[in-house]
């Protein structure tokens, strides 16, 4: 186990890295700003790593690398959003700390999950060989996990499990993980990973990267790994006329009409998206709507604004998802949408806009910063082509209304 600090290290020894490097518990300490790792025994040729006053763990399990699982939920653009995650941390792990990792899927326990997951591997085409009902799922993860709350504790286990979205808590996560890893490195349960599948330690990604520091860091990265098959009939059918600007309607309040607003989950009301989302479109300019709950109070809305609008009906989510990516114009959806969110960030609109809500219900349960949901792209690749909006409702400008007369 090897520490990254103003000087030199030379190790070798219990811990395999990347199935090469074999690390010591003898350390040479010298004051330059180089840090030597050595080879495995056959290879004593030295590499040299530049310091950068972070920690550098140079650690795999015996005899294989550290188990990342990855926690799924929800539907299809959840499932991309917690892979997203996921992945950006296996990346970062090898990058930053030259930690390896496996990674394993653990499906959510409603059921809906297989669809979903049928859905992902027909048309995202690098899941396709990926297991998402694996050893995971299986009594082996409880039995690894119970070992893991005795070895680590009730507080240093969570330093293995990684759901934040901020830059600054993600790196500290992995320091603190980093730490653990150092304090009980000694310890002879960490030798038992010969027989199981699952390594001990383990890590644990629950996390979403909608809108989180993966987005700056990985973007080329994320849009590779969630590669979508175009040349698929299952998965695309119409695709966006270069004229047409797209929006994607979730329909929350349809699917949940009596605690849907109550949790956060208002959109904007077609007489807002009309005149104020659309307000910039000049009379005849062309919207095309998808939704999976279709409401004709949309098209009508638009319509009486001079607009020609349509929905797209009879398509399956796939081809849906495909038309959205399709968009070359405006691309428009909900920023609580996670499928609409991947439809931006993996398209090819010349400006995808996603808007969040102000209203009094939303404030009520997310406070007056969680509404408002962004993230400040850093990397030109999002940066130049996805914008956060921010609308109120109708009962959220009566509410200001009546502020500014008091």
């Amino acid at each position: 186990l090897a520490t990254r600090i103003h000087g030199k290290l030379e190790l070798s020894g219990r811990f395999i890295v990347d199935e090469r490097i074999v690390v010591d518990q003898t350390l040479e300490r010298t004051n330059d700003l180089q840090q030597k790792i050595y080879l495995n025994d056959d290879d004593n040729t030295a590499s040299s790593l530049s310091n950068n006053n972070k920690t550098l763990l140079q650690l795999a399990t015996f005899q294989k690398p550290l188990t990342l699982i990855v926690r799924m939920s929800g539907e299809m653009g959840n499932h991309l959003s917690k892979l997203a995650y996921g992945y950006s941390l296996k990346w970062l792990l090898q990058e930053e700390y030259n930690i390896s990792t496996e990674i394993l899927l653990q499906h959510q326990d409603n059921g809906k999950w297989k669809q979903c997951v049928k859905n992902i591997q027909t048309c995202f085409m690098n899941t396709r060989s990926w297991s998402f009902d694996g050893v995971a799922n299986a009594e082996e993860f409880h039995q690894r996990k119970r070992q893991q709350h005795e070895l680590f504790g009730e507080t240093n286990r969570t330093h293995f499990e990684f759901e934040c979205q901020e830059e600054d808590c993600i790196l500290e996560k992995v320091q603190k993980m980093v730490q653990s890893l150092q304090h009980y490195q000694e310890d002879d349960r960490i030798d038992e990973n010969v027989n199981y599948n699952i390594t001990l330690p383990y890590i644990f990604s629950d996390g979403f990267a909608s809108f989180s520091y993966w987005n700056n860091r990985y973007p080329d990265r994320i849009k590779l790994l969630l590669g979508f098959d175009l040349t698929n009939p299952k998965c695309c059918n119409q695709t966006a006329a270069p004229d047409e600007s797209v929006m994607h309607i979730r329909g929350f309040l349809k699917e949940m009409p009596r605690k849907g607003k109550k949790y956060g989950f208002e959109e904007l009301s077609p007489h807002k998206i009309a005149h104020e989302l659309f307000a910039h479109l000049p009379t005849g300019e062309k919207v095309v709507l998808l939704s999976r709950v279709p409401d004709e109070n949309y098209t009508k809305a638009l319509s009486s604004r001079g607009l020609q609008a349509r929905y797209i009906t009879g398509q399956n989510p796939m081809q849906d998802f495909c038309f959205l990516m399709s968009a070359q114009k405006d691309m428009v959806g909900y920023a609580m949408s996670t499928y609409a969110v991947y439809a931006a960030y993996l398209g090819n609109a010349s400006k995808a806009r996603l808007y969040s809500l102000k209203s009094p219900e939303r404030l009520e349960r997310m406070g007056t910063t969680g509404y408002y949901q962004s993230i400040k792209f850093t990397n030109p690749i999002l940066r130049d082509r996805v914008v956060f909006e921010e609308y109120n409702s109708e009962a959220q400008d009566e509410v200001e209304q009546n502020e500014t007369i008091k």
